[in-house]
């Protein structure tokens, strides 16, 4: 019971500080405001939203209400500047939650509350989970598409769910989620038709079932998708070949995107991000805080790949690291064919695999006394550094209170234009 109060108040915490620091670091890029602008759409205008987040490249828009949903609702609900920032945080949050727990479930020899810690304090989640944005929706949608690609792929002889077509629904409703809201919903195809072949192979009984379950799945979170595909059916993959852009040089990045992609699961700190430089600016012990903890992120990352060599190799350990190349070689070839940057956030759906991978480092080396005690104290030593960069930006010029007035006069009159203008589009003349 004492440990239960203690782990509902560590995630209390967690949770609040989160939402906390995206507040402070929310409007630092033109993308965070077109978003709070879907949502003011959402909550204000008399039509439906049709169209979600831009695609910069073909200067289009994803289809469906999602996005507008996601942002707009919570307004609607309590009409107040914080309010769609809250319900993002609590959607990646909950994603974050529900694979902690799900690690425990699978690696009992590791601890709850640090798996909880470690989760929703790695500085890759915390700066892109806790931001209006739509890729901080996506930390929710990759942990309701991976625990059934764990479930499927690395556990099917001991799955949670006897019911498969459980894990397929699931997936299916993470699938027109993303749809809506990021480009790297085509990632879920080869996962979809790899798992329902190894099913189709195995001979799963009632796997008739399973087409029913992914139906469902779809049309919870693809209702939204309907108003568009009927008044805008024919223009929804307008201009689509404008995002695609083959350079078979991208591949010679490989190693690059490597260290990109397992970084998920390190401390590593981009301290060149500018509401870090401001808390560098001001705090003596935010700079030697960040410092120590990218420091401690590359011994991280050299022990954990350490553990993968020495410990024993598990059929479970062997199918992680499969998946986890097997979603690297995907990234690559995503970079390869887009005319996106080499960006981390490109690629945030595929998150949970680095993380699910480090679990095995950490439960080898937690054998080790202080290596576990050293792992612990950067968890703790991270929440303060990262709580005085939430200070040291606290109202400034990348936080909510420098949109205050705009958001303010926005909800007063009810009108988005009074915060600001979405970026044109192709869809825009057809509307």
């Amino acid at each position: 019971m004492k440990s239960n109060i203690i782990t509902i108040l560590l995630v209390s915490i967690l949770v609040c500080f989160r939402i906390f620091f995206g507040i402070q670091i929310n409007f630092n890029h033109e993308d965070y405001e077109q978003i709070y602008l879907i949502g003011l759409e959402y909550a204000f205008n008399d039509t439906w939203s049709y169209w979600g987040p831009d695609v910069v490249w073909s200067e289009t828009r994803l289809p469906g209400g999602m996005q507008g949903f996601l942002a707009g609702f919570p307004l609607q609900v309590y009409n107040h500047p914080y309010s769609p920032i809250f319900f993002s945080n609590l959607l990646s949050a909950f994603g974050l939650i529900l694979l902690a727990l799900y690690g425990k479930k699978r690696f009992p020899s590791l601890n709850l509350n640090f798996l909880l810690a470690l989760f929703l304090l790695l500085p890759f989640y915390l700066y892109h989970g806790t931001v209006l944005l739509n890729t901080a929706y996506l930390i929710f949608t990759g942990a309701l598409l991976f625990i059934p690609v764990f479930e499927l792929f690395i556990y099917r002889d001991k799955l949670i769910f006897k019911q498969v077509g459980i894990y397929f629904a699931l997936m299916s409703f993470s699938l027109f989620i993303t749809y809506q809201i990021h480009l790297t919903w085509v990632v879920y195809i080869p996962f979809f038709i790899v798992l329902l072949f190894l099913e189709i192979k195995n001979k799963t009984p009632q796997l008739w079932t399973v087409p029913i379950y992914i139906i469902l799945g779809a049309l919870i979170s693809g209702s939204f998708l309907i108003p568009t595909i009927i008044d805008y059916g024919s223009v929804i993959y307008l201009n689509n070949e404008d995002n695609l852009n083959f350079d078979p040089k991208s591949f010679l990045r490989i190693f690059e995107l490597f260290g990109r992609y397992f970084s998920f699961a390190t401390y590593d700190v981009i301290i060149t991000y500018n509401f870090y430089e401001v808390a560098t600016s001001k705090s003596y012990f935010s700079l030697i805080s960040l410092w120590a903890i990218k420091i401690f992120s590359f011994f991280q990352f050299a022990l954990i790949w350490i553990g993968f060599y020495k410990m024993k190799k598990t059929i479970d350990f062997k199918r992680t690291l499969i998946l986890f190349g097997l979603t690297l070689l995907t990234a690559i070839v995503l970079f390869s064919i887009s005319n996106k940057h080499l960006e981390s956030r490109t690629y945030l759906i595929l998150f949970p695999v680095p993380l699910w991978l480090s679990l095995y480092g950490y439960e080898y080396w937690f054998k080790t006394d202080w290596i576990k005690k050293l792992t612990y104290g950067i968890t703790a030593l991270s929440f303060l550094a990262f709580l005085s960069v939430s200070v040291a930006n606290y109202k400034g010029e990348f936080s909510f209170n420098s949109k205050k007035t705009e958001i303010e006069k926005a909800l007063k009159e009810r009108n988005p234009e009074a915060f600001g203008e979405r970026r044109k589009s192709l869809m825009d003349e057809f509307n």
